[in-house]
């Protein structure tokens, strides 16, 4: 993106320094599109040297950060259902098979 401030841009040894990772992983992650990078070599089909800009980063960052799991709440029993357990996990319920027995 081109605006009135120069991009901040990251080598791809910056990048894998910062992120505690080796540089073939970061460029394994442009290579697949994951990670976005720019080809700042002097010739475009010469081998290519990777910038990536600091709010791609951040943006990468943010994007394979892992979110906290959902809280799954206790089901609650109906006051007339009988819950039978075995090691303490419940294995059936009163009437569930038919019959109201034990499994």
């Amino acid at each position: 993106m081109i605006g009135t401030e120069p991009a901040v841009m990251l080598s791809v040894p910056e990048v894998a320094h910062r992120l505690c990772v080796k540089a073939d992983l970061v460029r394994a992650w442009i290579g697949r599109g994951e990670l976005v990078g720019v080809n700042v070599a002097d010739r475009a089909r010469g081998r290519p040297r990777w910038r990536i800009a600091r709010e791609e980063l951040e943006r990468f960052i943010r994007a394979r950060q892992s979110v906290p799991a959902p809280k799954i709440g206790r089901r609650s029993h109906q006051e007339d259902e009988q819950v039978f357990f075995s090691h303490g996990r419940p294995v059936m319920t009163a009437g569930s098979c038919g019959q109201g027995g034990h499994q």
